[in-house]
This record gives C-alpha cells, sequence and structure tokens, in this order.
C-alpha cells in the first residue's frame, strides 16, 4: 500500500476491531501512518466507540406502547410454535430443497431438446441422401445407355466430396463453466455439502470469516476466496489478497 492507493474502510474497520491477521495488519498500519487521509478516518472511528460508550452508559427507558407491542409479538410467536408453524430453518432447508430441484428439472429439460434436435437433423440428413441417390438411379434409366443401367465396370465412377461439416456440428453448445466459475452454484453447493472447501494456498483469510466457509475459487485463470455465510444465505468474493471484495450476492 502507498500514499495513492488507500485501503477499503471496511478493512480500516476491522484493523480498528482488531480483526485482520499478523501481515494485513502491518502493512495496513505503515499505511495509516505515511497516509493523513486514512489516519482521519482512523481517528474517527476512535470518537464514534466513544460515543457510543457514552451513550450506552446513559439509562433507556422503553416505552409503553412499544413494550406491549414487543410483548405481543412475542406471544403470537409462541403461539405459533405450539400450532406447529415451520420455524426459519425450516423455511431454509425446504428453500434450498426447491432450488436444487428446479436445478434438476432444467437440466433435464435442455438436455431433452438438445438430444431432439440432433435426432430431427440426423433424420433430415438421411432423407437428404436417399433422394439423391433416388435421382442418381432414374437419370440412369432415362438415358437408355445399356451399359450405364447394367454393371459399372465399364464406366468412370465420379468421387464424391466429402461433406464438410456434419449439420449436427453447428447445434454443439459451449460446455457450462465449471464450478469453480460459477461462484453462486459453488458457494450453494458448500453449503449443501456437495463440494469440500479448498485449501487456500498462498491465498489469505478475508476478515470476519470466523463463522463462514472459506475455499480457495479459481476464476479466469486467477486464484480467488469465496466465504459463504449459510445463516445469512449469502457468499462474496475477495481477490488473493483478501484486500478487494470482487463479488457477493444471495445463494
Amino acid at each position: 500500500m502507498n500514499g495513492t492507493d488507500h485501503p477499503p474502510v471496511e478493512l480500516l474497520a476491522d484493523r480498528h476491531e482488531g480483526l485482520l491477521p499478523g501481515d494485513l495488519a502491518a502493512a495496513v498500519d505503515r499505511h495509516v501512518q505515511g497516509c493523513a487521509s486514512c489516519a482521519g478516518l482512523m481517528s474517527g472511528l476512535d470518537r464514534v466507540r466513544a460515543d457510543l460508550g457514552a451513550e450506552g452508559r446513559t439509562p433507556i427507558t422503553m416505552p409503553q406502547d412499544v413494550a406491549g407491542r414487543l410483548e405481543a409479538a412475542i406471544g403470537r410467536v409462541a403461539a405459533e410454535r405450539s400450532a406447529g408453524v415451520p420455524s426459519l430453518e425450516d423455511h431454509r432447508s425446504q428453500g434450498q430443497a426447491r432450488r436444487r430441484h428446479g436445478f434438476a428439472t432444467g437440466l433435464v429439460a435442455a438436455a431433452t431438446v438438445v438430444v431432439a434436435t440432433v435426432v430431427g437433423v440426423a433424420v433430415i440428413t438421411g432423407n437428404d441422401g436417399a433422394s439423391d441417390s433416388s435421382a442418381g438411379g432414374g437419370s440412369d434409366a432415362l438415358s437408355g445407355d445399356p451399359e450405364g443401367a447394367g454393371q459399372g465396370g465399364s464406366m468412370e465412377e465420379q468421387p464424391q466430396a466429402a461433406p464438410s461439416d456434419s449439420p449436427s456440428k453447428s447445434l454443439d453448445t459451449e460446455p457450462p463453466a465449471s464450478p469453480d466459475q460459477r461462484p453462486r452454484a459453488t458457494a450453494q453447493d458448500l453449503v449443501d455439502g456437495t463440494l469440500e472447501p479448498v485449501a487456500l494456498g498462498p491465498c489469505a483469510v478475508p476478515p470476519r470469516a470466523t463463522d463462514a466457509l472459506v475455499s480457495q475459487i479459481t476464476v479466469n485463470g486467477e486464484p480467488q476466496v469465496l466465504v459463504v455465510y449459510p445463516d445469512d444465505e449469502r457468499y462474496v468474493v475477495f481477490d488473493c489478497a483478501a484486500t478487494n471484495r470482487l463479488d457477493r450476492g444471495p445463494l
């Protein structure tokens, strides 16, 4: 890091909370010592912490209407649980099952369309060949040449040009991207347990990844770090140095 390459605000906040590993924390400290802008941000974080601490020492009384609504909501949730209403974990499990079923159904439908198209092209190609053969035989019969109509030993056989490309080749589809090139699908596989996390190797561990699934992936030939938060149903992709966030989204 140098004076023109400022670390993200999230990285400065993690350093302020002491969440960064040793090498990355030392690099951030060196940058802050020589950068007035980042040093000001760190001072601002100190002030925020002090203000929050001061506010926390002041007792706050909950208004009666808020307390009443809160108690009513707690009672309603307790009644729903006792009546057998599914919990949030049940909803998540059902959603994952629906996504897996929809993905499998889409694959079967796509495969059916491709097979039907290839078979149709093959049938059309066969019919065209049969029509050409019939036309050639009729021409020999109408010419009145007994040698042409009989054995073909006395006539020169004209070589037929081999077809350049089969029509079915134009229907070839691009192969699906590997799981490492689809961070969202890879994240879902990690949550479902169908894919094991890959060791990070030379890549750094991103901040705030203690309760997450962390795996190294490869996107366009570059190693990246995939962090999956199952409880929040989201994922984040960092570069190998774990300093820049490249992608994120829901599962």
